[in-house]
C-alpha cells in the first residue's frame, strides 16, 4: 500500500490508535507530536 498510494501508518503506542498520513507529511507529524 505504501508504495501505491504513498501514505504510513503510524501507531501510537500508548493508545494502539493508529492513522495514515502521506509520506510529505510525515516530517511534520513527528516534529508535532515530539514537539520539536
Amino acid at each position: 500500500d505504501t508504495l501505491s498510494d504513498q501514505t504510513v501508518t503510524v501507531r501510537d503506542r500508548d493508545t494502539a490508535g493508529q492513522e495514515r498520513i502521506g509520506l510529505d507529511r510525515v516530517e511534520e507529524f513527528l516534529s508535532d507530536r515530539l514537539g520539536m
